[in-house]
This record gives C-alpha cells, sequence and structure tokens, in this order.
C-alpha cells in the first residue's frame, strides 16, 4: 500500500492520470515505488512481503507490456507479409466460388460448376439488369467439376458490352429431377485494392478475399 507522503504533488498526478485515462506504466510505477522508499515513516518502513509483492507487481507488469509490444509487431509483420503474398495474385488466373462472369475484350469469360451427380447442364448468362442474354448448352456432364468459356455473344449472335455479368446453371439428371450445383466464377486479377489493410483482389470490377480463392494458375495466353 503507498503511503500517501507526496502531498501536492501525489494529488496532481492522480487528477492527471484520471482525467487522460491513461493506463498506469512500468516507468510510472517505478517512479512512484522509489518515491514510496524516500518517503516512508522510519518508524513504520514498508515490510519485506510487501515491498516483494510491489517488486512482483513491477515485474508482471513489464512482460504483460513486453508480451504485448510483441504482438503488435507480429501483427505488423504479418499484414506487411499478407499485402506482398497478394501481389504475387496479380497477372494470375483464379477460381471462387461465385456466378460473376467477367467479359474483356478478346478475352473469354470463364466460369465453372460442381455437381455429386451426372446431368443435363445448361449455363444461363444474365446482365446487370438481370435480363437473361444468353444460353449455353453444355450437354450431360459427369459428376464432378467442370468449366465453360462465354465469348460474350448474345443468343441474337451480337457482341455484348465488356462487364460484368452474372450467371446460372440448370442441371437435371435422366429423371428429370433437378440436381444442385454449385458455381464458381474464373478470371485474371487485375489489381490489388490495400487501402483498408487488408488486400482486396480484384477480377475486373468483381472484389475477391484471398480467403476465398481456391484455385490459382498461369493464364493460357493462347
Amino acid at each position: 500500500m503507498f503511503i500517501d507522503t507526496l502531498g501536492t504533488n501525489s494529488s496532481a498526478m492522480s487528477n492527471t492520470d484520471a482525467q487522460s485515462e491513461d493506463i498506469l506504466g512500468k516507468d510510472t510505477f517505478l517512479t512512484l515505488l522509489v518515491a514510496q522508499l524516500r518517503h516512508q515513516d522510519p518508524l513504520n518502513p514498508m515490510e519485506g512481503t510487501e515491498f516483494s509483492s510491489q517488486l512482483a507487481q513491477f515485474s508482471s507488469l513489464e512482460q504483460l507490456q513486453n508480451v504485448n509490444d510483441n504482438l503488435s509487431n507480429m501483427q505488423v509483420n504479418q499484414a506487411e507479409e499478407l499485402i506482398f503474398n497478394a501481389m504475387d495474385f496479380i497477372g494470375k488466373e483464379i477460381d471462387v466460388q461465385g456466378s460473376d462472369l467477367t467479359l474483356t475484350e478478346n478475352i473469354s469469360a470463364k466460369g465453372g460448376l460442381y455437381m455429386e451427380e451426372p446431368g443435363e447442364c445448361v449455363v444461363t448468362v444474365f446482365d446487370a439488369d438481370g435480363t437473361a442474354v444468353k444460353n449455353i448448352s453444355l450437354g450431360q456432364m459427369d459428376a464432378g467439376t467442370h468449366s465453360f468459356e462465354w465469348d460474350g455473344t448474345g443468343d441474337n449472335g451480337d457482341t455484348l458490352e465488356e462487364g460484368t455479368y452474372n450467371f446460372a446453371v440448370t442441371a437435371v439428371d435422366s429423371t428429370g429431377q433437378e440436381l444442385t450445383v454449385e458455381t464458381y466464377m474464373s478470371g485474371r486479377v487485375d489489381r490489388v485494392n490495400i487501402e483498408s489493410g487488408i488486400p482486396i483482389l480484384y477480377v475486373g470490377d468483381v472484389p475477391v478475399s484471398l480467403s476465398s480463392v481456391q484455385n490459382v494458375r498461369m493464364p493460357d495466353e493462347s
């Protein structure tokens, strides 16, 4: 227990700490402990056990602050490493669960699907307004993962504008029963946004988190 022998200085220090709502640091703790030893009552000195207890408190406080500093440094290093790893995705093709198609000049839009049973599959492409612009028959497909490409033309044969489209897959088995299909988008990473501190990949205008990437590969230049 600290003896209140610091008078006005101690009171002012307490008021300042209360106003700033600052946490007692190890330097302040040590200053107060030394001041206590200097101003203790000679007729009633601090007991050894009490002194040891306060030293133990100081040691614990210092260790906790060192641990906190180390954790902060680790977080900074991990964030920097994450950003550098994200930069390595630029120019590569990725697969990610979703149903977007990115159409760019002279590059076919790519997508994929997965189903647990074989079935007859049809891909329907929608524009930004939700209007169906293209139906692509994939025919009978086995169970598993499959990919497809869309050349950017509509059902009428016209070439559609570049941009982001959406697609859905309808699959039915031999009895006409509709099957459950998982869809994924494929595309080349054009850029990485790091403004928020968390890197976000972009395939065209479609944002993609690093954790959602399923496959990465070099693009087929042909």
